[in-house]
């Protein structure tokens, strides 16, 4: 059955209507869409580059990486359902500002020149966390949106906000994999920066849930 356009534009104009009249949801799109862009696809992009050309290391250890970091996103996901409503989308921007720190070590180990293997724990450690804290952040503004949305428009604008992090994944993965191409002498720069972007996107985060009462 194929799907009238004028219904899908329709749609999508309702969305954009409500999330630009209701600008705590566009915040939370601009939220997500910026941590795609930046924090998980550069993980996404780093992981494989960082293990093989970087460390020397196989395929197999890039799986191991990406396995144990996947895995971080669904303890993420476990420990926000254990605590519930004893999170507060006012306190996101701490989990998203750790998220970022936790690059910083790697950045330290490539600057520092520690052993390869130890690199390779930092690393996957680190991503592994990362991918924890941000999963926590972003079920807190997933509910977020769900309880300011009218239920005739829960399931149109939760479309579009899905839809933002992939669409910033395709761009993040180019934008990295440029970078990783041009600072290969560098990746600690990488990581520092990276970091740094994360802290900023927190604090926009911090200053815009920081008023907000369920």
């Amino acid at each position: 059955m194929s799907t009238d356009p004028k219904i899908v534009k329709g749609d999508l104009s309702q969305s954009v209507a409500f999330m630009k009249e209701k600008t705590i949801i566009l915040k939370c799109g601009v939220v997500a869409f910026m941590l795609a862009l930046t924090l998980i696809s550069m993980m996404l992009v780093g992981i494989p580059v960082l293990v093989t050309q970087h460390l020397g290391m196989g395929m197999e250890f890039v799986g191991i990486s990406q396995g144990l970091m996947m895995a971080g996103g669904v303890i993420g996901g476990v420990i926000a359902g254990v605590l519930g409503s004893r999170l507060k989308i006012t306190s996101a921007y701490l989990l998203i500002m750790m998220s970022g720190l936790v690059m910083i070590p790697i950045g330290l180990a490539f600057l520092l020149n520690v052993s390869y293997s130890l690199i390779y724990v930092i690393i996957t450690a680190a991503c592994a966390l990362a991918l924890t804290l941000i999963t926590m952040a972003n079920i807190q503004i997933v509910s977020l949106i769900q309880t300011e949305t009218p239920t005739e428009l829960i399931g149109k604008v939760m479309s579009l906000v899905v839809m933002l992090p992939f669409l910033a994944q395709a761009l993040g993965q180019l934008i990295f994999g440029v970078v990783f191409e041009q600072l290969a002498a560098l990746p600690y720069v990488i990581m520092f920066v990276t970091a740094g972007i994360v802290v900023m996107i927190a604090i926009y985060t911090g200053k815009s849930f920081k008023a907000y009462k369920a």
